[in-house]
């Protein structure tokens, strides 16, 4: 298809869904947060390290740095929970998402288990 209409598509059931977590939020009290995605499959959940070569395959997840492996969608799930705490602008420009990895990388960068990227960039 067009590149129009994959974007129709893919937008067309997001304000259904919106409405639907702001009913569940008034008739029941569920909260819910949006988060910024970008890079949840490629970081590791145990010391934050994002790579690509990370992901080694669509099921396989392996951290370079500190060499936990677990599934890569279970990994990318813990990634979201812990990103409901953090203030990452939603915005998916190219600029944003640079941005957002050279914060991530900084932030392993103060925790790096095995020493080696701790003075990988400083912001």
């Amino acid at each position: 298809m067009s590149r129009t209409m994959n974007r129709l598509l893919t937008r067309a059931g997001r304000k259904a869904l919106q409405a639907k977590l702001l009913r569940l939020n008034e008739e029941q009290g569920v909260v819910t947060t949006e988060v910024q995605a970008a890079y949840t499959s490629q970081m590791c959940s145990r010391c934050g390290y994002t790579d690509r070569k990370n992901r080694q395959s669509q099921a396989k997840f392996k951290c370079q740095c500190c060499g936990h492996t677990c599934n890569a969608d279970v990994n990318a799930a813990f990634n979201i929970l812990q990103r409901r705490s953090l203030k990452i602008s939603l915005n998916n420009g190219s600029n944003q998402r640079k941005t957002l990895k050279e914060r991530l990388l900084y932030e392993h960068s103060k925790i790096c288990p095995s020493g080696k990227h701790l003075s990988m960039i400083h912001l």
